[in-house]
């Protein structure tokens, strides 16, 4: 997703002003960076609530982007109790340094990536763009 804040905190309950800063000041250094603004949201962590959502839309930003489904180093993990993709479902993906891998299921970030894609293709879906869909 392309707006996920300028430090990272935990939104919910934060003042508007603070959740505003966070949200409009990484608009800002992303379109310097990139030369457009952003016009999709995570909340970092999850953690947001109507003040986020009103700071969003003040922004200038079209939809915040939640997700059902965490890529992590042991193994996708699924909000929905299965172990079964749905469709539309977004899959939260960080990319993780060699030393988070090291030990686990999965030990380099290539290897992670394509047991995801496995696994969505064997489940009859494709990867599509978030930007296609809100």
């Amino acid at each position: 997703v392309q707006n996920h804040t300028l430090t990272h905190p935990s939104l919910k309950g934060l003042p508007y002003a603070r959740q505003r800063a966070e949200i409009c000041g990484q608009q800002t250094v992303l379109a310097r960076e990139f030369g457009e603004r952003p016009t999709l949201f995570r909340p970092p962590r999850g953690h947001y609530d109507s003040t986020t959502l009103r700071a969003v839309a003040d922004c200038g930003l079209r939809a915040s982007v939640m997700w059902g489904a965490n890529m992590q180093p042991e193994g996708l993990r699924l909000d929905n109790g299965t172990d079964r993709l749905r469709p539309g479902e977004i899959v939260l993906f960080h990319f993780f340094p060699p030393e988070r891998l090291s030990g686990k299921s999965h030990t380099t970030l290539t290897e992670l990536t394509r047991t995801l894609l496995r696994t969505i293709t064997e489940q009859g879906y494709a990867v599509g763009r978030i930007e296609d869909y809100v």
